[in-house]
């Protein structure tokens, strides 16, 4: 279980591997409602050198809480994605 008080991601764990930025390669929404939706999204992890570390498929499910749209669950069968 996640600690809904601390981050999903470690950007600072994410910027040691190399990473810079990421880039969104495609979107797939799945299912989409007024509050809520799941989508399949294929990313990319970019160095300094503009170089691809990894790219994987992420799926997502998103909630709208206090009017904001924020990722409430994020599903990856990938073990070298690392978010902590």
């Amino acid at each position: 279980m996640h600690d809904e008080n601390s981050p999903l991601v470690n950007f600072e764990k994410l910027r040691d591997s190399g990473w810079i930025k990421s880039t969104v390669n495609e979107i797939e929404v799945i299912y989409a409602t007024e509050d809520k939706s799941l989508v399949r999204l294929n990313f990319s992890r970019i160095n300094k050198e503009q170089e691809v570390i990894v790219t994987k498929d992420g799926i997502y499910n998103f909630k709208k809480i206090n009017g904001k749209l924020g990722i409430e669950v994020l599903f990856d069968g990938s073990k070298d994605l690392h978010l902590n």
